[in-house]
């Protein structure tokens, strides 16, 4: 294995050129990249500037001349090496380099690079010192998104379908540590070349892998493991794949109804309501709460919650969370949330629906306009407030609907509920005297005969 050293270090150009190609001349070790460890090759590399084809190398260690090249041309180069057993030379018109073949300490000291040409004679130097080898202190698996380490045969939970990489690394190695990976051969991975990076005179070394789990990798090992010529056995470390399954859908519903997705429930006032929030197809099976909120927070709401499997996969789970609730006027706009999660992966997921309480106006005030004389016309005002949706008024005189002789205005209030007035207007004549007036507010989605009446006797 090669390594490289880099150490930068300029000189003052002398000899041939011109003074502006003097002055900028440079030589240069390149900065350190390996580590120089004892019984592996190990390479120095010489960088200088202006480039030339036309050179004389000279490498020395210590004062005692190890390499040269004498260059003529760029394709006509005479190399001579001390012993070329032990020392390799590579040159072109920027850079000459030095690999010392099984480095030991017999290689200690200081190394320079002599390079002549047409602009003058430039040197530098860089003192070596090998190093011994050290062994990793041990494997760890780590989350490649998080950086979270997990220990020797802990269980990892992944998506099924989402890919996940994971990471496997090696420490205060010298040289680094070769990693592997163990991966049965139907789980679908890509794996990514190693790295290793100096730190603190060691390596840190790491290799990652991408998987794309599918459910039936539920439960399969994977392995990593660490090869240094230090240790006589490889360091290993495993982790169990815990696949999960996501619902294929999550619904909410009122029970008994239609399943689709909506975003608003109508309910009736003061009537026992069940609402469902479902989790379709989940492995493990999800977890599901139920929450009322208003505009001054949010309230937990007790649910009977089932798993079953699921009726489309087996494997699968569906599960149901049902509530049920007896709304009044005040819950109306109010929202029905139902949280769905599962825990050890990242997976949550919100349905919200508003709710609209179908309901009768709380009261109905009628208030006559101007005294009743007979042939004269007569407005009569009935307000009904806080129903939902908008109360359809009638109007009566005994038994003769007058509702065609009205107008009729609505708005919506602060609760989002509907104030109703409707205004009639008659001509009074002394065969209505004694008569009943009646003004009936009806919830007009009611199935069935719901009213808030006022009535009044037409004196004339």
């Amino acid at each position: 294995m090669a390594y490289r050293i880099w150490c930068l270090f300029a000189l003052l150009v002398i000899g041939k050129g011109s003074r502006s190609t003097m002055s900028t001349a440079t030589i240069s070790f390149q900065r350190r990249q390996f580590l120089p460890v004892k019984g592996e090759d190990f390479t120095m590399e010489c960088t200088y500037f202006p480039p030339s084809n036309v050179r004389t190398v000279k490498w020395k260690h210590e004062e005692t001349p190890i390499a040269s090249e004498w260059c003529t041309t760029a394709s006509e180069c005479t190399p001579n090496i001390s012993n070329p057993t032990k020392y390799k030379l590579l040159a072109d018109d920027r850079s000459t380099s030095l690999t010392i073949i099984n480095l030991n300490t017999g290689d200690n000291g200081r190394y320079t690079c002599n390079v002549f040409n047409l602009h003058g004679e430039r040197s530098a130097t860089e003192i070596l010192k090998a190093l011994n080898r050290v062994p990793p202190s041990r494997v760890f698996i780590s989350d490649a998104q998080s950086g979270r380490q997990y220990l020797n045969n802990a269980n990892i939970s992944i998506t099924a379908g989402e890919s996940f990489s994971i990471t496997c690394g090696a420490n205060r190695a010298r040289p680094p540590a070769v990693l592997q990976w163990l991966v049965p051969e139907d789980v679908t991975v890509v794996h990514q070349d190693q790295s290793d990076v100096i730190h603190y005179g060691s390596y840190i070394s790491r290799k990652a892998l991408t998987i794309t789990p599918t459910r039936d990798d539920h439960g399969k090992i994977l392995s990593c493991i660490a090869s240094h010529p230090e240790i006589q056995r490889s360091l290993r470390s495993s982790f169990l794949l815990n696949v999960h399954v996501l619902p294929s859908s999550v619904l909410l519903f009122l029970t008994g109804g239609n399943q689709s997705l909506s975003t608003v429930l109508h309910v009736q006032e003061d009537s026992p309501t069940s609402i469902t929030c479902k989790s379709i197809g989940s492995f493990p099976a999800t977890e599901l709460s139920l929450w009322l909120v208003g505009d001054f927070g949010r309230t937990p709401i007790h649910a009977n919650v089932s798993s079953n499997r699921s009726v489309l996969d087996d494997t699968l789970f569906d599960t149901e969370s049902t509530i049920t609730i007896r709304p009044d006027a005040t819950n109306n706009g109010m929202h029905i949330v139902c949280f769905s999660n599962m825990d050890d992966v990242f997976f949550v997921k919100v349905l919200t629906v508003r709710l609209f309480v179908y309901g009768l106006p709380d009261n109905v005030v009628m208030i006559v306009r101007g005294d009743m004389l007979e042939g004269s016309e007569t407005n009569i005002t009935c307000t009904a407030l806080n129903g939902y949706p908008a109360p359809h008024i009638h109007w009566y005189i005994g038994s003769r609907n007058v509702t065609g002789n009205s107008s009729v205005k609505t708005s919506i209030n602060s609760a989002d509920r509907y104030d109703a007035e409707s205004t009639l207007t008659i001509i009074t004549n002394r065969f209505d005297h004694g008569k009943r007036l009646l003004c009936q507010a009806t919830q007009p989605t009611s199935s069935t005969l719901c009213s808030v009446n006022n009535t009044k006797v037409l004196q004339i």
